[in-house]
């Protein structure tokens, strides 16, 4: 095949990314329906041989451009695609050379054209034996580096010569692939060597050119053993950068230079090859990168470019430039052949005459045609439809809202009114505790003087002391009743602190509950807050309840307990006043028995002796004395057994008496731990409560400090609308004069042509005059364009303020109301977005019409004699020493007034400074104080600080507006 064959060129553009989405950018690409053709801003088309949008995936990008190019690579054509466009614009993202090793819908056309190659191989296996190489080779900065070589970076520079077959690469690693997976592995440690860098238009900007090259050879399996050797290149261009978007500065900045510097001359060797004058000369040697390309544009290659663009009219010059030469390129004709072997083609073009002349004798020169048909399928994306279903918010009845309320704030009242019954019980209980153990304390102090008392009595009655030892033990009696005064004191110095402490904690729980009030109606941020508390109070409530349910039970079972020890008592004072007696007769009753015992001994032995001395009578008498001795002696002690039961009765009743005694004693000491863990619990809930006001108060402050940054916002947007006002009436000023200027260039035009018309009459008949006033007409026109450029950037700045805003007010949740001030003021940003783009699409019309470097050189050719050079040279020079007259005299005053505004602003800041010190030692004491209790005093001092806060706030937001005077 030696047949001319002209660049495919597919574009594609991408959808908006959210960098312009932020920025308020309108789409300004917009491909026609059924048609591979675009247009620009509604007036510029351009037509491709593909023509993809965002809506199209990047299977459908292979499918339809790529897929069939392999067909020319397996019949040993050469083969590229060629990813152009401007930076972040998806070039890269399209070809997969940034390909991580993941299959899936996202991957570019290198790993798809890698999985095809392979697939066709194992198809083909029975006819060729395959060789597959693959070669990875980056452009950075007009240097080649291989990057599959395994030496260090600054090693794997290759070097690009020629020779009579072509470029040629010295030491460029060629590794031997064997799947379609080995292919991509090398694709992926190829890339991780490659140069990126972020920039302020892509995170990962490619920073160099790369050429990712698969050569394949193929040997025929038959006698003829024909080898074709076909290479396939895939080129990721690095993008063209403006430095002032991509705001690359350094190693960034001299990066972009050469990236337009390589860009700059493949465009003019496209313009060269495109512009259809059959130009002689291509200058392929003005950069490494056309040099690599010089196969690939008009030389051996079956070529596809794919000119990626962004659809932003933020980018529309970029993007037309882009068009433009991707318009150019589709021009371009090639020539590809078939890479075979010499001496095999040879051979095989001898048979191939060999076996026609026997087809020629064995039909006698009949001739056979054969005819070749293709189908063009147009595929059509269906178009889907998007349906936003809402569901209607159900929302309760102002009715039901009231009951709510009124519920709410009578069980909050309730539950107040139960925490300070359950506090005025804890501390009840406490005073009757303090009470309780004084009384006991006096009790016993009291019994102690009684008996001392009881004494010195005795004694003085019996006249037994002497006057020094009275006297003695009237000091003692008197330490005695001091002691029983200071004990008294005590225990009325506590009830009075306590009383103390319980009025103070009732003023603070009540200083909460106000506060809580305040803080339900006026933060509605602190919503949280609010049910943590409820939740606290709520526990705090039920655990005193609990106690308080225990001490009624202990109350309840210590006074039973009190009632029978003082029964018991009562029982047992009638045995104490026995008790002496009942041990004296025990013991005259054992004295007794053992006198009884031993006379009934003594009578024992003198009846044997009446016995063996035979007196009857006298041994009568004695067995009768015996007898009632032994009466009298159990008499005695059956009365010595009912004194020793009552002993024991009485020892019984005492321990009885003893163990409920100790029982008594260790419920009031349950009692008094109950007492204290609900006082410890209302002491914490205090805590609790204080802290929260504190938390409180500083979320006025931050409510405070948030409606003043709202207010200063509100006012920073009200300057800004003001100069966005300002900028757009400038704006329209500005395109009013281009647009008078254009319609004055067209007269100058007319008058130029005259002129020239009368120089080639009489060339001494031209007035200076008519000339300058021409330059004048067209550096009008120049000025005109620069200014509108600059406005555009500023236009677009503007908008990129107003779609942020919008998107902020859009975005706020619960969305405002159809008639609230937010509705209202986003229906106003969106009627200025609308005007922005108007006011963008107009002028881009405008300035992309007309060139500004075309103008300026029209305006040099214009001038062609040393007259009109001289006399608008002095024109100009005299313009120009005006206009810098006129600008510094607007410089000086804008001194004057940055000095007045930089003395207000040092002014403002002294004050702030003042206040803030101010502020921060009423802050101090503030924490000071509200440890211990609120009291009126400090809220007057509270609102005294906020006085200062709101001044402090006020003069900061003065500052700022100084600040941006």
């Amino acid at each position: 095949m030696g047949d001319l064959e002209s660049v495919r060129v597919a574009l594609r553009v991408r959808p908006l990314v959210p960098s312009e989405v932020n920025r308020g950018c309108q789409v300004a690409v917009e491909k026609v329906d059924g048609q591979d053709q675009v247009v620009v801003n509604n007036s510029d088309a351009f037509s491709f041989n593909f023509v993809f949008d965002w809506r199209d995936t990047q299977e459908q990008v292979y499918n339809m451009s790529v897929s069939d190019m392999l067909d020319k690579l397996f019949s040993g054509f050469n083969a590229t695609i060629l990813a152009y466009g401007q930076t972040g614009s998806g070039k890269t993202h399209t070809m997969g050379t940034a390909f991580d090793g993941e299959l899936d819908e996202n991957v570019g056309v290198i790993p798809r054209a890698m999985h095809d190659i392979f697939e066709r191989i194992k198809k083909l296996s029975d006819q060729y034996e395959f060789v597959i190489k693959c070669s990875f080779m980056e452009l950075y900065q007009e240097q080649l580096f291989d990057l599959l070589s395994s030496k260090p970076r600054d090693e794997s520079i290759v070097d690009m010569r020629e020779d009579r077959s072509g470029i040629i690469m010295v030491g460029l690693t060629e590794q031997q692939v064997h799947s379609a997976k080995e292919t991509t592995d090398c694709l992926v440690r190829g890339s991780s060597g490659r140069a990126v860098a972020s920039t302020a238009m892509n995170e990962a900007s490619s920073r160099s050119h790369a050429i990712f090259t698969v050569t394949l050879q193929a040997t025929k399996k038959d006698e003829s053993r024909a080898v074709t050797t076909s290479k396939f290149h895939l080129v990721d261009l690095a993008g063209s950068e403006r430095s002032k978007k991509t705001g690359a500065t350094g190693d960034r900045f001299k990066e972009g230079v050469k990236i337009n510097q390589g860009l700059l001359a493949l465009g003019n060797v496209i313009s060269a090859l495109g512009d259809g004058k059959g130009a002689g000369f291509v200058r392929y040697r003005d950069s490494k990168l056309t040099r690599l390309l010089q196969d690939s544009l008009g030389g051996n290659s079956v070529t596809l470019m794919i000119a990626c663009v962004s659809p932003a009219d933020y980018n529309v010059a970029e993007t037309l430039s882009t068009l433009r030469y991707a318009d150019r390129a589709r021009k371009i004709k090639n020539k590809p052949i078939v890479n075979q072997d010499p001496h095999a083609a040879e051979i095989n073009r001898l048979k191939g005459i060999i076996q026609k002349l026997r087809l020629e004798l064995l039909t006698k020169g009949g001739t056979m045609t054969s005819s070749l048909t293709t189908e063009l399928e147009s595929v059509t994306p269906p178009v889907v439809p998007l349906m936003a279903a809402s569901m209607p918010t159900i929302m309760p009845s102002e009715e039901q809202n009231r009951k709510y309320k009124e519920l709410q704030d009578k069980y909050r009242t309730l539950q107040q009114q139960w925490q300070m019954t359950l506090h005025d019980v804890t501390e009840h209980e406490m005073r009757a505790h303090i009470a309780e153990a004084a009384h006991d304390n006096l009790k016993a102090k009291t019994d102690e003087m009684k008996s001392y008392f009881h004494e010195v009595s005795i004694k003085c009655k019996d006249h037994s002391m002497d006057e020094e030892k009275l006297m003695e033990t009237v000091m003692c009696i008197s330490k005695m009743v001091e002691s029983l005064d200071e004990e008294l004191v005590k225990t009325q110095t506590e009830i009075m602190d306590h009383k103390k402490r319980s009025s103070i904690g009732e003023s603070v729980n009540g200083d909460m509950d106000g506060d809580n009030e305040d803080a339900d109606g006026s933060l509605a941020s602190s919503s949280e807050m609010h049910a943590l508390v409820q939740e606290r109070t709520e526990a705090f409530t039920n655990k005193q309840m609990e106690i308080n349910e225990q001490l009624r039970r202990i109350n309840r079972e210590l006074s039973l307990k009190e009632q029978l020890q003082q029964r018991m008592a009562g029982n047992f004072s009638k045995f104490s006043t026995l008790d002496d007696d009942i041990e004296e007769k025990v013991k005259e009753c054992e004295q007794k028995i053992a006198e009884l015992e031993n006379e009934k001994a003594e009578l024992l032995d003198k009846l044997k002796h009446v016995k063996e001395n035979a007196s009857a009578k006298l041994a009568e008498e004695r067995r009768k004395r015996l007898q009632a001795l032994e009466h009298e002696i159990g008499e005695m002690k059956r009365k010595n057994l009912q004194q020793a039961k009552l002993l024991k009765i009485r020892e019984k009743e005492t321990q009885k008496i003893k163990n409920l005694s100790s029982e008594i004693q260790a419920m009031k000491e349950s009692k008094v731990k109950l007492i204290r863990a609900m006082r410890q619990e209302a002491e914490n809930f205090r805590q609790f409560k204080m802290m929260r006001e504190k938390e409180l108060m500083q979320l006025r402050n931050k409510d405070r400090k948030m409606q003043n940054e709202m207010a200063r916002k509100e006012a920073l947007h009200n300057k800004q609308r003001n100069v966005l006002k300002r900028k757009c009436e400038e704006a329209m000023a500005i395109n009013k004069r281009l647009k008078d200027a254009l319609e004055r260039q067209k007269v100058a035009q007319t008058q130029r042509q005259k002129l020239q018309s009368a120089k080639d009459a009489n060339a001494a008949s031209v007035k200076i005059d008519q000339v300058i006033a021409c330059v004048e007409r067209e550096l009008e026109v120049i000025i005109s364009l620069i200014d509108a450029e600059r406005t555009l950037e500023q236009l677009m700045d503007d908008r990129g303020i107003i779609s942020s805003r919008l998107g902020e007010l859009q975005k706020q949740q619960p969305p405002p109301e159809p008639h609230s001030q937010a509705a209202l003021e986003i229906a106003n940003l969106q009627e200025e977005l609308d005007m922005r783009n108007a006011q963008i699409s107009d002028l881009q019309q405008k300035v992309c019409a007309n060139d500004v470097d075309k103008l300026i050189q029209t305006l040099a050719d214009s001038v062609q004699s040393l007259t009109e050079a001289r006399a608008v040279f002095k024109h100009l020079l005299k313009s120009m020493v005006e206009l810098r007259r006129e600008h510094a005299l607007a410089l000086e005053d804008l001194r004057s007034q940055l000095h007045a505004a930089d003395d207000r602003c040092n002014e403002a800041q002294k004050i702030i400074k003042q206040m803030k010190l101010e502020h921060e030692e009423a802050i101090a004491e503030y924490e000071e104080k509200i440890s211990v209790a609120l009291t009126p005093e400090q809220e007057q001092r509270l609102k005294l600080q906020e006085e200062q806060q709101k001044k402090i706030e006020s003069l900061m937001i003065e500052l700022e507006n100084y600040k941006q005077l």
